[in-house]
Order: C-alpha cells, then structure tokens, then sequence
C-alpha cells in the first residue's frame, strides 16, 4: 500500500468508523523493538519479535532528504539520551518542516514560512516576537517559542539544528513518558486539539512508512 492509500485507507476509516479502526503500525526503532497498535480508537505498545492541523507545510528552501540524512549523528544523539526512537524524529521533522531547519510557522497569521537561511529566519523571528507576536513555531522540528523559549534559550539558537533537535527531542520523550505509547506521544508532541492530532497522525504514520526506504542507510 502506498504513502497516499495509506492516508486514504486512515481518513476513511478514522472519519466514518472512528470506533472501529483496526490499523496495524509496525515501529521498529532503534533499542525500541514494538508493535504500536490502533485498535477501537485506543493505543497501545508491545514488545515486537527480533526477526510505524490543517497543513502548515510550504515548499521547502532545502531539500529534506537532503537535510535528513545530513542531521543522522545529531538524531542518532538525542534519539538515545532521551530514549526517543530516531525514526519518530525523524519523521516529526519530515512532517513538521519538511527537513528546513529555517522553518517557521506564524500561528498568530497562519503562514508558513522557508527561509534560505538562518539569518532570515532570525530576523523575522525576532520582529514578530517584538511586536508581540510570539507564537512562532521554530526550525527543523517547529518548536513553539511561547511554550519552550526557556529550553531554547535564544532566537538564535532556536535554528541551530541541534538545539533545535535537542529541544524537540526532550519534549518528545516527556510526551512519552505521560502517554506511555509513541502514537499518543507524537499527537501530544503537535497538538491539543484532537481535528488537528488526527490529521497530524495519518501525516507521521505515512512518514514512518516511506522512511523504511529513505532511511534505509542510516
């Protein structure tokens, strides 16, 4: 099944039969060996034998594949200090900023934004802040600055990638620790609201299922 059948086979099932949903996920992360299941709109994880908002996503100024597997070390890092599986990071960036760490999404205009580079990214960042408007949600994992400024320290260090990662990955691994299932977690990771988590949700699991191949190297 395809990255599109996927989503399509998800929306149906999820809208029409919410109660019903009966999709397998396989998530093989690194050190985190599980199967996460949906069933009966529920999550949960077991242990899987040795032998998975409205768009907020603009045409990016770098290529993701290309920015991806350049950040691999700095995923394989934090994926293993915060006990987060490196594919879900991956992913999330995927989905997030499609892999531009100079993303920054304008929750108070609703506008995407990919700047050519860092420079750019901080000067806008920093004149919406000043004029009050801090609800930004920064670089390669789209951070939001209002709720994690303190964790990021700085605008600038908002795009440095591996802040940025870093940062991202902290808030992962405390969405995991209170839902206790990666499906759950990564919900939590973008949003409260259940419209936009459900839509969020069929973007990662079709994510995770083309990393098979894209991050076939790493």
């Amino acid at each position: 099944m395809n990255g599109l059948s996927i989503r399509r086979f998800l929306l149906i099932v999820g809208i029409i039969f919410p109660w019903s949903l009966q999709a397998q996920l396989i998530v093989a992360g690194e050190k985190h060996n599980s199967v996460i299941i949906l069933r009966g709109g529920m999550t949960e994880t077991r242990a899987k034998p040795k032998k998975i908002r409205q768009s907020r996503i603009a045409t990016p100024a770098v290529s993701s594949n290309h920015a991806i597997h350049h950040f691999t070390e700095i995923f394989k890092k934090y994926a293993r200090l915060n006990h987060v599986p490196m594919k879900a990071l991956q992913s999330i960036a995927l989905v997030e900023s499609n892999g531009n760490p100079f993303a920054i999404y304008d929750n108070n205009s609703q506008e995407s934004h990919h700047f050519d580079s860092k420079e750019e990214a901080i000067q806008y960042a920093k004149r919406r802040i000043d004029r009050g408007f801090n609800n930004l949600d920064l670089g390669l994992m789209q951070v939001n600055w209002r709720y994690h400024n303190k964790k990021l320290g700085s605008v600038e260090e908002a795009f440095n990638v591996e802040k940025n990662i870093q940062v991202a990955s902290e808030i992962l691994s405390e969405a995991l620790s209170r839902h206790d299932n990666l499906i759950d977690a990564v919900a939590s990771y973008h949003s409260g609201i259940d419209a936009r988590r459900k839509i969020y949700l069929v973007r990662f699991i079709e994510q995770w299922y083309r990393s098979d191949v894209q991050f076939a190297k790493n």
